[in-house]
């Protein structure tokens, strides 16, 4: 319940993924981030994408850039924030993408698909729009396995000023 609430805010009304002001650097394209995010499935090493997670210096950005914000959304983000706080926000965060991460890996190996297989080919349909001031996008990954074509979506990123950084995780 909490997840989706979390999710929802900071889906507001567009499809995205976003970071800021961390001390690592965040991907520098969503093509890129959409790589990392491959080679940690591939080798089930989540560490591959924990330097491109909101950090709470990105979530203080995220709520600055969206004080003035007019979307509804935008308004829920300062919402949250005033009532559950930074940490709340980057541990919902954050278990999104552990849950998405494992469940991907297990419902791959469930299809009878070894995840070491995994090849990323392109990024396909990349949504990239700016709301309330922030970059925001998801893309599908169209990628390999076992030599056969496949598509996962890379959910809710944002361009912080650090570069592109993961919200949510990954659905198939």
């Amino acid at each position: 319940m909490a997840r989706g609430l979390i999710i929802s805010i900071l889906l507001f009304a567009c499809i995205a993924l976003t970071g800021c002001g961390g001390e690592d650097d965040g991907a520098e394209s969503l093509t890129e981030l959409a790589k990392i995010s491959i080679e940690a499935l591939k080798t089930g090493d989540f560490g591959i994408v924990e330097p491109y997670l909101f950090t709470t210096a990105d979530i203080e950005w995220l709520v600055t850039t969206l004080k003035d914000g007019k979307t509804r959304n935008a308004k829920k983000v300062q919402e949250t924030y005033a009532e559950k706080g930074v940490q709340w926000m980057l541990d919902e965060s954050h278990s999104d993408v552990r849950e998405s991460f494992d469940e991907l890996r297990k419902e791959l190996v469930q299809e009878g698909i070894d995840p070491a297989t995994l090849e990323f080919v392109a990024i396909h349909k990349p949504m990239q729009k700016t709301v309330d001031g922030v970059e925001m996008g998801q893309c599908y990954i169209r990628l390999k396995f076992d030599g056969k074509p496949g598509e996962i979506r890379l959910m809710l990123c944002f361009n912080a000023p650090r570069g592109w950084i993961m919200a949510e995780g990954w659905r198939s």
